[in-house]
């Protein structure tokens, strides 16, 4: 009873007079595809295959909700060509092979009835009478109704080879991914007197180029067996088209540049005396009075005053490394089977933050290794002075906190002995294996403060667990 709007018969939306129920909601949600994929091979020698996928979602408005994604992939065997085969100087490609494909995708992982009008309700920004605040409805997003899929084009082109009758097998990709109509709202360009929230539209796009290549090689020397298998993989994406304000500055801007760009301020190091400080700038960096101990910042504009419009791009790599790479292998020898893996990240840098560059948040604890702070005594420090809580001329984005988040790490080290049949025939047991196995044994970082793989910059994560296991694999 008592709702304010016909519009909506939700109970939460009711007058609350007698209303014992203090919540509701509801959702109409369906989808519907049609998917087919032919496939044709020529010869064991020309591969093809062409797909595609129909899908309607509810996500989008009616004339909106279907989307078409087609997919084409093509090889061809070169090894199986009788030019290459009575060629014997090619004797040691065991198998040769090219390939390529294209690809679309759809994505409708986003907010739902975007295209229809949002309201919010409020209890105490009403009309009061009858001493209390009546509930108010208003206006929340404004409605897109051209909202649709968000797509990407998959490229890719690759190779297949086999040497020596598989002792040496080698992958190789390049992959282009064009992602386009990503809904994006505008908010960056269209000033907030516009009057309500504005709607995601699908204007924003941008490409991920790269390429993979795997190694694997396969031999036996004596009563060793062996196998070891590199990965490795680069990714570099570039923002095509945003929002980017005319008036913005170029710190700020995105285009063409790649998400998680990292931008902030160049220091100088940190002041080693008062008159260093007082001499400065005036003495002054973003209207604080600067001392010593305290950071120094470059004047990138060179107006002769440290302010926002310093800042600069200190680097196109964020917390996302853009190259990962891998080694694994296994070997054998009599009953003796040893495995390791080794993994990495490189071209990836982290801005330390929030609690890792104050100290005493709050008047809570802090890390440890802020500890080595500048003072008379300790001018070599590598962080700036002591101080309660945050200083925020010196808890400001810059070079002078940014990290090589770059790491290699043992993942992974196992050893074990498989008992011979005959040891164990008395005992009932069909097999017997003894092992030993540790995981992040070792890491090399340049990156000290965290654990290399630290998800945010503040270090507020559960780190890699080092783990040491004995144990046994029976088989009865």
């Amino acid at each position: 009873r008592d709702f304010p709007i016909d519009s909506k018969d939700e109970l939460f939306v009711s007058g609350s007079e007698n209303q014992s129920l203090t919540g509701s909601s509801s959702i109409k949600d369906a989808r519907r595809a049609v998917v087919g994929r032919f496939g044709y091979i020529l010869d064991t020698k020309y591969l093809f295959e062409i797909s595609f996928r129909a899908d309607a979602s509810y996500i989008f408005p009616k004339d909106k909700r279907w989307g078409f994604f087609p997919a084409l992939s093509a090889g061809w065997r070169i090894s199986e060509e009788s030019f290459f085969r009575k060629n014997s100087s090619l004797d040691f490609i065991s198998n040769l092979k090219l390939r390529a494909s294209f690809a679309q995708v759809g994505n409708d992982k986003v907010d739902a009835y975007q295209w229809q009008d949002a309201y919010t309700l409020s209890s105490t920004d009403g009309p009061f009478y009858n001493s209390a605040a009546q509930s108010l409805i208003y206006y929340g997003v404004y409605p897109n109704a051209n909202i649709t899929w968000e797509t990407a084009n998959n490229y890719n082109v690759g190779i297949d080879a086999d040497f020596w009758n598989g002792k040496l097998g080698v992958e190789l990709d390049y992959f282009i991914k064009d992602t386009r109509n990503i809904l994006w709202s505008r908010t960056r360009s269209v000033p907030v007197t516009f009057g309500r929230e504005l709607p995601n539209e699908n204007y924003a796009s941008m490409v991920n180029k790269g390429f993979e290549i795997s190694l694997t090689h396969n031999n036996s020397i004596g009563k060793v067996n062996y196998n070891l298998r590199f990965t490795a993989s680069y990714a570099k994406d570039k923002v095509t088209e945003i929002d980017d304000p005319e008036n913005a500055m170029d710190y700020e801007k995105q285009l063409n540049r790649p998400l998680g760009f990292i931008a902030g301020y160049k220091s100088l190091g940190l002041f080693q005396s008062q008159e260093e400080a007082e001499s400065w700038m005036g003495g002054q960096q973003f209207g604080i009075e600067s001392m010593a101990g305290d950071i120094k910042y470059a004047d990138i504009d060179g107006n002769g005053t440290i302010d926002s419009r310093d800042q600069t791009v200190l680097s196109d790599n964020g917390n996302m490394p853009r190259f990962m790479y891998g080694l694994s292998g296994n070997l054998t020898w009599n009953n003796f089977d040893f495995s390791f893996l080794l993994q990495g990240a490189a071209a990836r840098n982290i801005m330390l933050s929030g609690k890792a560059r104050v100290l005493f948040p709050n008047g809570n604890n802090t890390y440890s290794y802020l500890g080595d702070a500048w003072s008379p005594e300790n001018t070599d420090a590598k962080y700036p002075q002591l101080w309660v809580g945050s200083r925020s001329l010196n808890d400001r984005n810059s070079d002078f906190w940014m990290r090589n988040g770059a790491y290699l790490r043992l993942k992974n080290i196992s050893l074990g002995y498989t008992f011979p049949k005959f040891s164990i025939r008395d005992w009932n047991i069909n097999h017997l294996r003894v092992f030993v196995s540790g995981e992040n044994l070792l890491t090399w970082s340049p990156l000290k403060e965290f654990d290399p793989e630290v998800a945010a910059g503040d270090g507020m994560y559960y780190p890699q667990q080092k783990l040491f296991s004995v144990g046994l694999n029976i088989n009865f």
